[in-house]
């Protein structure tokens, strides 16, 4: 195996051929440079650099699987090239392995710490996962390397306004644009800094600026739909998203179009028109769920965290701090609980942490037996439990400061409750619930970022993880030694003083004023909800679903049961529920509105 590229082989090699090619990469003809390189890989097959330009070739005819091959080819042959690895990770993350992206991206850094390339390749796929606290490592880094690099300081502007860093990231956005003014995207990070910052009209500036300079920007039309006030089907911003839709793009770009129009033509109550761009974006999203194995994880978390497992809680610690974790179904109130309580003088909120996914996968990895969560749970040591306390502890401790109170925000947290209790048996649980057919809905209108997410593309998905959902939380609720608040969001909507008062008696707190006007709150918010936690409380998404009911029938279908209490609006809508009741029996004790007489 070559360890390193030979200077001389390059030199030897047939030069005509080698120029050539070179200068078809020049031009962008990367079809008649891949042919020569080929060749002269064919001709000297232990040759890493012609693997590599090969490589660059195929991956710019996006055929990223035959590019990989090569990007590998010439790490086996120069392990010590992280330019290589560089490669390699941009097609991993093109062929959705952005986790294996970034552990190739580590390794190229190892090779070269202030590697330029892999830091900012590594700290662009963090700030993709919301990850942002690792992306600022990262970027510090590079803009300390390279200052007047303005792809860098962009990146690096939108990771900290996303923490909250709102001044210090305007500062650096602004400068990236001094130096490259037309740059659509970093006009929409600079929409995203001052959206996540609660700043909509320059937020809206900023993405219509994107636009003017950069009209094909599909994602821009997307952000812009979601923070922009619609309500006239005769919009600029309608008729021009209208008029692109019958241009040729990605199907990634599509699916941000046809979720925006939906988003628009929702606003301005076209439910009919609204319904069929969501329809159509939703078909284009890709989806890996599996209905029957997810089924299957939730029953088997079921068996292993039962009342004796859980019962045998020998970490009796108390935390720095009283961990909240708000979790639930997404689109359900999440984000206004988690603004109501970090609205407390004694609270702050770290968002939407992937800290425990993270734990639970890494106390999986060092299982000898298993790696499958979560029977990799189940002989867990008490070491490897402290262990993952305690990470836990010093991330959340390195934002929170003096905070007597943390919350933790992640939806999809409930999958990890019994964990959750065995890491911290006095943290809080607040559950947040919706009417299933609002709830559902609002998920099927959401383009989400989070890959866990990808059961939302379908009605019949939706259903199917929502009884899911439900099974799993009824079971926390049977099981967990400690209580679970749930906060019905209708409630909340009809009656926000009481409802934001218990909220805050159960988290042991005192009350005060504040909660009361979480809308005025200065912090950083960047879940789907980013525009409305910004407003008082409204009432306009409670029935969201009944101007949308004739489009509904697979949804009601998978749903059954769940949806007794709607049963008789569900007929005169012309749907037809299949309603039992042994589901139902089960749950109504812990969902009190499963359980209204009719």
């Amino acid at each position: 195996m070559a360890e390193e590229s030979n200077p001389q082989v390059i030199q030897n090699m047939d030069n005509k051929k080698l120029q050539d090619a070179n200068a078809f990469v020049s031009d962008e003809q990367y079809t008649q440079a891949r042919l020569l390189y080929q060749e002269l890989a064919n001709d000297y097959p232990d040759n890493p650099e012609i693997r590599y330009l090969l490589g660059i070739c195929l991956y710019q005819e996006k055929d990223f699987s035959q590019a990989m091959e090569s990007f590998i080819k010439a790490i086996e042959l120069n392990p010590r090239k992280p330019e290589y690895r560089v490669w390699l990770a941009r097609c991993l993350e093109l062929n959705g392995q952005r986790l294996n992206a970034i552990k190739v991206l580590e390794s190229a850094l190892e090779l070269d710490p202030d590697n330029l390339e892999a830091l900012s390749w590594k700290s662009k796929l963090h700030i993709l996962n919301f990850e942002d606290k690792q992306a600022i490592k990262h970027l510090q880094h590079a803009v300390s390397l390279q200052p007047s690099n303005d792809n860098n300081l962009a990146g690096y502007a939108l990771a900290l306004g996303r923490r909250g860093r709102y001044e210090e990231a305007l500062q650096l956005i602004n400068k990236a644009i001094q130096i490259t003014p037309k740059n659509a995207d970093y006009y929409t990070k600079l929409g995203d800094i001052h959206r996540s910052n609660g700043n909509v009209d320059e937020a809206v500036r900023a993405y219509e600026t994107a636009l003017d300079i950069e009209p094909t920007r599909m994602e821009t039309y997307h952000k812009l739909a979601a923070t922009k006030k619609i309500s006239d089907p005769n919009d600029k911003l309608i008729k021009e998203m209208e008029r692109a839709i019958s241009s040729s793009m990605t199907v990634t770009d599509r699916s941000y179009l046809l979720f925006a129009l939906g988003k628009a033509y929702n606003n301005c109550k076209e439910w009919d028109k609204a319904f069929a761009y969501f329809d159509k974006a939703n078909m284009l999203v890709q989806s890996k769920y599996d209905p029957t194995q997810h089924s299957k994880e939730v029953s088997r978390m079921e068996e292993i965290f039962n009342i004796n497992y859980l019962k045998d809680n020998t970490s009796s610690q108390v935390s720095e701090f009283t961990p909240i974790f708000i979790v639930g179904m997404p689109r359900s109130g999440t984000t206004l609980t988690d603004q109501v309580l970090a609205s407390h003088s004694r609270v702050h909120s770290v968002g939407e942490s992937l800290l425990i996914d993270m734990i639970a996968h890494g106390l999986c990895q060092e299982n000898t037996r298993t790696t499958e969560y979560p029977d990799c749970l189940a002989d867990l040591s008490v070491e490897k439990l402290e262990a993952g306390r305690k990470l836990y502890i010093d991330e959340v401790s390195k934002e929170a400061g003096d905070a007597e109170f943390i919350i933790d925000k992640l939806p999809y947290n409930y999958l990890y409750l019994g964990l959750i209790y065995k890491l911290f048996p006095d943290a809080k649980i607040i559950h947040c619930m919706r009417s299933p057919l609002d709830n559902c809905l609002s998920c099927y209108f959401t383009r989400f970022y989070f890959s866990e997410y990808t059961w939302a593309h379908s009605l019949e998905y939706i259903g199917k993880y929502y009884r899911d959902y439900l099974k799993l939380m009824h079971h926390w609720h049977t099981v967990l030694p400690v209580p679970i608040l749930d906060v019905q969001y209708e409630n909340v909507v009809s009656d926000f003083e009481s409802n934001a008062r218990r909220i805050i008696e159960f988290c042991g707190l005192e009350w005060e004023p504040g909660c009361m006007e979480f809308y005025k709150t200065k912090r950083s918010v960047v879940t789907a909800s980013v525009v409305q936690v910004r407003q008082p409380i409204y009432s306009s998404s409670v029935d969201r679903w009944v101007p949308y009911a004739k489009h509904l029938q697979p949804l009601v279908t998978t749903l059954g049961d769940v949806l007794k209490d709607d049963a008789p609006r569900l007929q005169e809508l012309g749907l037809k529920a299949n309603i039992s009741q042994s589901l139902l029996q089960r749950l109504s004790g812990f969902f009190p509105f499963l359980s209204k007489q009719n």
